[in-house]
């Protein structure tokens, strides 16, 4: 697959005006080594571009936030997962000045599940969402390494005796990239030729589906005018 740097430019930045140009540039070095293992086609790299722009999130200074914010309010907190939070005390994973203790919250909300190892155990925390499709829960992480040996000869395996360096080691474009490479060949979603189904697969509960089909629109009305085949 042969695309053009400045088109996935103006896709990232028409979208994120601010995002770091070191993000995008290996983002399409990656796309360029990969992109003919991890995509079917043009319209199947349009559909992942779409959820990628959906779900990562770009700080103030441009740089692309690779774990997941877990800066919630108490109160949005309640509303987002008020169902995993109600056997506890708010003043368990609340702070006084309204805001989560990140730590304490992501362990509650994400333990127990997903392979996650229940509160008071760190898992919830440790295996956040990551990377560029937000992987979330240890039996997806432990899935991402397997995929990251078989796909690009990287071995992390290393992580799952040393979890407590996993935010240290994967704190990297590189990988939070190659993540999103991973989760969308292991899920089929490689496979995948219509928006909709992709939304199904990475998280079919989202409030984001509507937005994620009018980007995949966008992308589809840019990359048809560029050099890619």
């Amino acid at each position: 697959m042969i695309i053009d740097y400045k088109t996935i430019k103006s896709i990232f930045r028409g979208y994120f005006p601010k995002i770091d140009k070191k993000f995008i540039k290996e983002f399409y070095r990656l796309v360029v080594l990969y992109g003919d293992k991890v995509f079917k086609d043009e319209n199947n790299f349009t559909i992942f571009l779409a959820n990628v722009l959906a779900e990562i999130d770009v700080k103030k200074n441009g740089k692309v936030r690779i774990r997941e914010n877990m800066n919630y309010s108490c109160e949005r907190a309640k509303k987002v997962f008020g169902i995993r939070l109600r056997e506890y005390s708010t003043f368990t994973w609340c702070k006084k000045n309204g805001y989560v203790k990140p730590i304490i919250f992501a362990s509650i909300v994400y333990g127990g599940r997903l392979g996650n190892l229940p509160y008071p155990a760190r898992d919830g925390w440790i295996y956040r969402g990551y990377g560029i499709l937000q992987i979330t829960g240890k039996d997806n992480f432990y899935k991402m390494f397997e995929g990251f040996k078989k796909y690009f000869d990287i071995n992390l395996d290393f992580l799952k005796e040393h979890k407590h360096i996993t935010d240290k080691v994967l704190n990297n474009y590189t990988i939070a990239i190659l993540s999103g490479f991973t989760y969308w060949k292991d899920n089929k979603l490689n496979k995948v030729d219509d928006i909709e189904k992709s939304v199904d697969i990475i998280n079919y509960y989202t409030d984001s589906r509507k937005k994620r089909y009018n980007l995949y629109k966008k992308i589809e009305r840019i990359l048809d005018g560029s050099s890619i085949a």
